[in-house]
């Protein structure tokens, strides 16, 4: 990134107001969909937490990210920025429960009570032996899936958080 001039930092550091270390400094001007703060420089619309981590911290190294220790994508503390990896940032999100799953997740093409049935499903008619395909094919058929997601379901690959009662 090259280096930014003093009049787009002026503009930059009107954006928003700056607090403490621990508060969150909320971007006050434009934001993406997602949330992010966003500022313009010549013609490319640059993220404003990025900027700050530039400004206020230094180069963000080849290959990494820019992340929020806080979760407040419209936050630009330089003290809740770090950067990381694409992984690392997954991992965030996994483990402070932002990660979209089950009926959530924008691809999902069952909803909890589906796929409770699906496991009540199997709970009460277990595999005999083997593989389990003519259950799922059946199922998958059923509720309009692939054989895969029905089998995935049935071995707690996916959507592992829906629980049923045993009985």
């Amino acid at each position: 990134m090259s280096e930014h001039t003093e009049d787009f930092i002026k503009r930059f550091c009107s954006k928003f107001k700056q607090g403490g270390e621990e508060e969150c400094w909320e971007w006050e001007a434009g934001k993406n969909n997602y949330g992010y703060g966003c500022i313009q420089k010549g013609c490319r619309a640059l993220k404003a937490h990025r900027v700050s981590y530039e400004l206020f911290v230094g180069p963000i190294p080849e290959g990494l990210i820019v992340r929020h220790k806080c979760d407040n994508p419209g936050c630009v503390n330089p003290h809740h920025l770090e950067v990381g990896t694409d992984a690392d940032n997954v991992r965030d999100k996994v483990e402070r429960g932002r990660q979209a799953k089950g009926g959530e997740h924008g691809r999902a093409r069952l909803c909890e009570p589906e796929v409770a049935l699906i496991k009540k499903f199997f709970a009460r008619h277990p595999p005999v032996t083997g593989w389990n395909g003519g259950q799922c094919n059946f199922l998958a058929r059923w509720f309009g899936v692939a054989v895969q997601t029905v089998s995935d379901i049935h071995a707690q690959k996916r959507w592992a958080h829906i629980t049923i009662k045993k009985g």
